[in-house]
């Protein structure tokens, strides 16, 4: 399994912490809901969980090989209680391109941290 995402502890982020993201089309403003990208998704499906690598503090993301070409925004999310909600804190975000042949382009490089 390959990453497009990484993102460390020296950035903010916390060991043992639970992370999830969601992807948002910028075009429409639809979800990502794990099976296709839909107007009005519950929210709970739009949420994937981020994998800590190796108990460190290092976490990664890949993006969905389901994913339907366009320009996309990903928010990582601190979990702050058992499930998913929308007043978890936004800790991390990126701009990218998927394009139809499964290629990957990030936007913006740079980390936003909340």
């Amino acid at each position: 399994m390959s990453y497009n995402v990484i993102f460390a502890n020296s950035q903010g982020y916390v060991s043992g912490k639970v992370y999830y993201s969601q992807i948002i089309n910028i075009s429409n403003g639809y979800f990502w809901n794990g099976s296709n990208v839909t107007e009005n998704p519950s929210y709970a499906t739009t949420a994937k969980l981020v994998t800590e690598l190796l108990s460190g503090g290092i976490f990664a993301y890949e993006i969905p090989e389901g994913l339907p070409s366009g320009k996309y925004r990903i928010y990582f999310r601190d979990r702050a209680s058992a499930s998913a909600a929308t007043s978890d804190n936004i800790v991390h975000e990126k701009t990218f391109i998927k394009y139809s042949d499964g290629a990957v382009r990030f936007i913006k490089f740079e980390t936003t941290v909340y």
